[in-house]
């Protein structure tokens, strides 16, 4: 009996450990250790160069390494295969540009014998004097706003249209400015007698001085200076689409209504009348 106990114990041992082996011979698992990889800086500029460095631990013989580098969009902007050093280190240098190279977040993905490590980096594009476009939703419609930017990127716009503002959300890596070339039919600063007025600037919540302002028939442009740092810049003007929002929507079907009750009551009556007279 004690025989038969020690041997119905032994089995189920003997074939659970053939099954991991079994298992790692089908998907064998890296002894390699630890991968790692950083970039020299945590943000770069249009014509810097990203350094990306790293270990991959145990250097197997013939084994490469794989960089992958994706832009903001998500796409695949470089993947290319390099050899460690024999002491297990590896470096890589990159340019980004082109229409592949929007400002945004990179992310870097290093793998080495089934093993991967991941960092990220933010880099801003230049212009290269040339208007970007944004898309800001107002009242439920899309429109585009011309822009430039240097020392920063900018991240998203939006527009209260309660406040008659526009608000241009950056990342300001360093000293800069911003030009937005708004459309009149978009947003307005007018004064008394329909003339042009200053539009109202604030940068960072505190109302600023330091920006130029131009005008043409149909677009009012402005150049914004900012600090590294700033995170946003607003302008407020005088009226913004769309001229009537939903609350004055509301009131003007309010007002049909009630000008058709009205015109129906006074028919009513006229009719009454008419007949009073008649008789």
């Amino acid at each position: 009996m004690l025989k038969h106990s020690a041997n119905s114990k032994l089995v189920p041992a003997l074939l659970t450990v053939g099954l991991i082996f079994a298992i790692s011979q089908l998907h064998p698992v890296s002894a390699i250790g630890t991968v790692t990889v950083s970039t020299d800086k945590s943000s770069y500029q249009a014509t810097d160069t990203i350094h990306i460095k790293g270990t991959v631990g145990s250097v197997i013989a013939n084994q490469a390494l794989l960089i992958q580098v994706t832009n903001p969009n998500g796409a695949l902007y470089r993947a290319d295969i390099i050899q460690p050093a024999s002491d297990g280190t590896f470096s890589y240098d990159l340019k980004i540009g082109g229409k592949l190279g929007p400002s945004g977040t990179y992310m870097v993905k290093v793998t080495y014998d089934q093993v991967s490590s991941t960092t990220s980096f933010t880099f801003t594009a230049s212009s290269n004097g040339q208007e970007q476009t944004a898309t800001v939703n107002i009242g439920g419609t899309n429109y585009q706003i011309q822009y430039m930017i240097t020392g920063g990127r900018l991240v998203s716009m939006t527009a209260d249209t309660s406040k008659m503002s526009l608000t241009a959300n950056i990342d300001a890596t360093s000293s800069g400015s911003i030009t937005l070339v708004i459309p009149r039919s978009v947003m307005d600063a007018k004064g008394a007698g329909g003339n042009d007025a200053n539009f109202t600037v604030l940068v960072n919540g505190a109302s600023s001085s330091n920006y130029t302002q131009s005008s043409t028939t149909d677009t009012r442009t402005l150049t914004i200076n900012f600090n590294n740092g700033t995170t946003q810049v607003q302008i407020v003007g005088t009226h913004i689409v769309p001229e009537f929002g939903p609350l004055a929507g509301i009131v003007l079907v309010i007002a049909v209504i009630g000008t058709i009750v009205a015109s129906t009551r006074l028919g009513k009556n006229n009719n009454i009348f008419s007949g009073n007279r008649l008789s």
